[in-house]
């Protein structure tokens, strides 16, 4: 199949599942396989048709952060690692919960954004990697696996405004669509790679994400396994990336921004 030359890939997909783990036709849990291997496979399977000074944009979510009112309120993100959130709850132990998973997720998500980027600017390729939190936007349908007492509680504007004053990280519906639009086109954030952003009371700002998400060695594990999870061949993996020295920057952490 043959791709015209692309400007940039929106990685936007999302989902959360509530209630009993389930998996994907892969059997990989679903969370997981939604959020992260989908848009994994799909980039890598593209990534070659981007053009120079293209955008690579990967939806991401505050709830990622343990030390955000965000991720206090759906579940602490358990360990990146690609292998054992693919099989979660299939080896015996008790499965994360529907909110850990999704957090778990999100912070997959921003650690593909940086090693994307690491990988990208290695290889000497100008094309930008960027992670973007859109805030809570309860329009959307991300919480149509809740109770329907909470799903119409969450859309009321007093417990929006309630959320809000909490720390919640909340979006819009044309806002925080107008944002993810200017991520891919807008000048502003042309040299955005390897950076976060968020939607916030109006206005997208860069900011830090949780610790964790700098780890560039468990970075660089969660990209490798996530290649063997997706079967991805030697002759699937772009070409852009094979120039990139085998090994890189391992075994270190990278310092947050300030």
């Amino acid at each position: 199949m043959s791709v015209d030359p692309l400007q940039g890939i929106l990685l936007n997909a999302g989902a959360q599942f509530r209630g009993p783990i389930s998996y994907s036709a892969d059997g990989y849990e679903e969370t997981f396989a939604t959020n992260c291997l989908g848009h994994f496979l799909l980039l890598n399977l593209l990534l070659d048709r981007v053009v120079a000074g293209g955008r690579i944009v990967f939806t991401a979510s505050g709830t990622h952060d343990p030390d955000t009112m965000d991720g206090k309120l759906v579940g602490v993100a358990a360990a990146p690692d690609a292998d054992a959130l693919a099989h979660d709850g299939q080896d015996g132990r008790k499965p994360l919960s529907g909110g850990q998973r999704y957090a778990t997720s999100k912070l997959c998500v921003i650690m593909y954004a940086y090693e994307l980027d690491r990988r990208l600017k290695h290889a000497g390729v100008p094309i930008a990697s960027i992670a973007f939190d859109p805030g809570l936007v309860s329009e959307t349908g991300l919480d149509r696996t809740a109770p329907a007492l909470v799903q119409r509680l969450l859309r009321t504007a007093f417990v929006q405004w309630a959320m809000k004053r909490m720390g919640v990280t909340m979006g819009s519906l044309d806002f925080s669509g107008e944002g993810l639009a200017r991520m891919i086109v807008d000048p502003q954030f042309a040299s955005g790679s390897g950076k976060y952003f968020q939607s916030r009371d109006g206005q997208l700002i860069e900011t830090r994400s949780s610790g964790a998400s700098y780890d560039r060695s468990k970075a660089g594990t969660l990209w490798d396994q996530s290649e063997q999870l997706v079967q991805l061949s030697p002759q699937e993996r772009p070409v852009k990336l094979q120039r990139a020295a085998q090994g890189q920057a391992q075994g270190s952490v990278q310092t947050a921004p300030t």
